[in-house]
């Protein structure tokens, strides 16, 4: 149901909004962006956190990347028991952390 408040524990939330802040550091001190769209929903039994801006791009920014922030949002994700994805290109850079619901909830 699409309208059905969704319960989060606070450790969930806490560690979904450090991921959020170090997403957007990342887009002020970094990408040159105009615009930012952050967005959390519920994804086929996930909650999907994505941040996206229309940036310069993370070259060189993959799954694979070993910088500090980086580093610590895919700990914060890995803690929830979900995962970090890093996309990045001419078009801007998007962030996107999906999180078992089960392993979120109040």
């Amino acid at each position: 149901m699409p309208d059905e408040a969704l319960q989060v524990s606070p450790h969930a939330a806490l560690q979904l909004l450090r991921v959020a802040q170090e997403a957007l550091t990342n887009v002020v001190k970094h990408a040159g962006a105009s615009e930012v769209d952050v967005q959390l929903r519920r994804v086929d039994g996930e909650l999907e956190l994505e941040v996206r801006d229309n940036g310069i791009g993370a070259a060189g920014v993959g799954e694979d990347s070993s910088g500090r922030g980086l580093n610590n949002m895919r700990a914060r994700a890995n803690q929830l028991g979900g995962h970090l994805h890093v996309h990045g290109g001419s078009g801007g850079t998007r962030i996107t952390v999906h999180v078992p619901l089960a392993t979120v909830g109040a």
